[in-house]
């Protein structure tokens, strides 16, 4: 399972990266998760590293589920040919697996990507 790992940002808010886990550790989940979600599937031999910086808040009185992602770093090289990677964050809200329930960030370039989005899943998009 995904660690926390504190950074040293210099704000008054306790801001944790949350952590691919090491290939050698489990990564079941991260491997399920990957292969049920992603539209292209196959990754070939990349080794998929990297922490994400994000915030995740709920809003009773609009009932809006909120995830800001502030910025990822050292992500792996995707193309190994090309030398890039362009990264972007995706996410579902379980159980509904549908693509109406995908959030998606803009795609940046680079293994320390900023962005600085905000996904937003509305109560009145999502039904249990």
């Amino acid at each position: 399972m995904a660690s926390l790992k504190n950074s040293q940002a210099g704000s008054d808010r306790k801001r944790s990266y949350l952590n691919v886990p090491d290939a050698d550790s489990d990564t079941t989940s991260l491997n399920s998760m990957m292969s049920v979600y992603s539209e292209t599937g196959d990754y070939g031999n990349v080794k998929v590293t990297g922490e994400i910086l994000l915030h995740i808040s709920y809003c009773y009185k609009t009932g809006g589920l909120y995830i800001f992602v502030k910025n990822c770093r050292n992500l792996a090289i995707g193309d190994e040919k090309r030398q890039r990677t362009d990264a972007y964050v995706k996410s579902y809200l379980l159980p509904d697996k549908s693509r109406n329930n995908k959030r998606k960030t803009k795609i940046r370039t680079g293994t320390n990507p900023e962005f600085n989005e905000t996904l937003k899943v509305n109560k009145y998009q999502y039904r249990d």
